[in-house]
């Protein structure tokens, strides 16, 4: 009788242990809530409440599924064709992580500024047979050579999601407006590329609140923010700080938010892959993360 009293206190701490890895700096916008896909044999476990990071704001909560630890490989695979993820469970329409019992990582790059150090980014993904997810934004493929580069990153097999036309606040945005911003560079990359930016939505400086989430997934995306990121938008960014963060961060399933327009970013990306690899984790994109 005594053992069968434990039983459901001893699950609850194991489920704690699994998702406290990966939590995002203080410095980030409060609200994350954590998204794990299901597996082919799914265990039933106690409904927990999601990560509040920050502040104590309560988010969304929902059932989670602790999948066993896979032996890592540093052997990279190329990108699979895959169909997009399935949508969150209901109140989650934010993507934070991946699964943590899976030893993969996925490199995001937000296009929205200098493009300058994009072509030493994507030549250092070719040579490294890596595939991300980029963020794109109507800023990008206004600049000269923005059209150009966006092709380019398609022809390489990397993935595409939507950072907006403009890059606004969302959260000082209508829900129209936000419409717009979505509509306005889906149809220009589909005109370019012919791929879609969906399912995918980053918000520009991570502002987004409840509101914003709701009428994002209205028009057919789900919010992704990340895991942690390698501080490659501050003033007093440098290579090392890049680098460090980066490897300090990493833990399964976890979202890197990077910047093509950080030239430092560029500089130590060959680094990052082989010390991520290394580690035992393999680089993939976001589809692939979020696939059960």
């Amino acid at each position: 009788m005594k053992s069968n009293r434990l039983l459901p206190l001893l699950l609850f701490g194991l489920l704690l242990q699994v998702t406290a890895c990966g939590v995002p700096s203080a410095r980030d916008l409060p609200v994350i809530s954590q998204f794990l896909p299901p597996t082919s044999t799914p265990t039933p476990l106690p409904t927990a409440t999601s990560t509040v990071t920050a502040t104590a704001v309560p988010t969304s909560t929902f059932t989670a599924t602790v999948l066993p630890t896979s032996t890592p490989t540093s052997v990279p695979t190329p990108t699979a064709t895959l169909p997009p993820p399935p949508p969150p469970p209901p109140g989650a329409a934010e993507i934070a992580r991946g699964d943590p019992g899976r030893p993969w990582i996925a490199l995001t790059l937000d296009a929205g500024s200098s493009l300058a150090p994009l072509p030493s980014m994507l030549d250092t993904l070719r040579q490294k047979d890596v595939r991300c997810t980029f963020f794109v934004t109507g800023i990008m493929l206004r600049q000269p050579g923005g059209p150009e580069l966006l092709q380019q990153i398609v022809d390489n097999g990397h993935e595409l999601g939507n950072h907006s036309d403009t890059h606004p606040r969302f959260t000082e945005l209508t829900g129209t407006q936000i419409a717009v911003e979505l509509a306005a560079i889906e149809d220009r990359v589909v005109e370019l590329t012919g791929q879609s930016t969906k399912p995918y939505f980053r918000p520009p400086f991570g502002n987004r609140d409840d509101r914003v989430r709701r009428v994002v997934h209205e028009n057919g995306y789900f919010t992704i923010y990340w895991t942690y990121h390698v501080w490659d938008w501050t003033a007093d960014r440098t290579a090392e700080k890049v680098l460090d963060s980066a490897i300090e961060g990493a833990c399964n399933g976890a979202i890197v938010v990077m910047h093509v327009g950080a030239q430092e970013t560029a500089d130590v990306l060959p680094t990052i892959i082989d010390e991520l690899r290394a580690r035992g984790y393999r680089l993939v994109t976001l589809s692939e993360l979020l696939a059960p």
